[in-house]
């Protein structure tokens, strides 16, 4: 399962394979947890849209939860499958929580790799000094439009 946080909620991606290809995704349901384990947002039972498949043996889910998560408190998201057949599985809660990085500034190389053969982009962010760069959480691309004379910002 895959996070990606935008102003106003938070996309969650759900993936699942199998390499039985009759055992396909019939429903999904996303589910969000304060840390005492109370149901914050649920999307409910979800019929499976098979246009986001990658293959015929890969399912794939995303669903934006509209609750708004407080900076530095802990949450839990569950993503749940119902099969054609009848087989129910879960992922287990994934911990998560958000923290901002407001005011400092990384000192890295954005390097965008193309890969044709997939139909996607893969970015590493490298550091320019010589000292070890960690990082962890999430990312936020964002880009500036012609469309409106680069005044605004659009999320990728």
């Amino acid at each position: 399962m895959q996070a990606m946080t935008t102003i106003g909620s938070t996309k969650f991606v759900g993936h699942y394979a199998n390499s039985d290809i009759s055992e396909k995704v019939y429903q999904y349901c996303f589910t969000l947890y304060d840390s005492l384990g109370n149901v914050l947002e649920t999307s409910g039972k979800l019929l499976h849209n098979v246009s986001l498949d990658e293959s015929q043996a890969e399912s794939q889910d995303i669903f934006s939860f509209k609750y708004k998560l407080t900076e530095n408190k802990l949450y839990r998201v569950r993503y749940e499958i119902i099969t054609n057949n009848g087989l129910t599985l879960s992922t287990v809660g994934y911990e998560i929580s958000v923290t901002s990085l407001v005011g400092s500034d990384l000192n890295v190389l954005i390097k965008p790799e193309l890969d044709y053969e997939n139909a996607r982009i893969k970015v590493f962010i490298l550091p320019l000094a010589t000292t070890e760069l960690s990082l962890s959480g999430s990312f936020i691309f964002s880009r500036s439009s012609s469309k409106d004379n680069y005044s605004t910002w659009e999320v990728l």
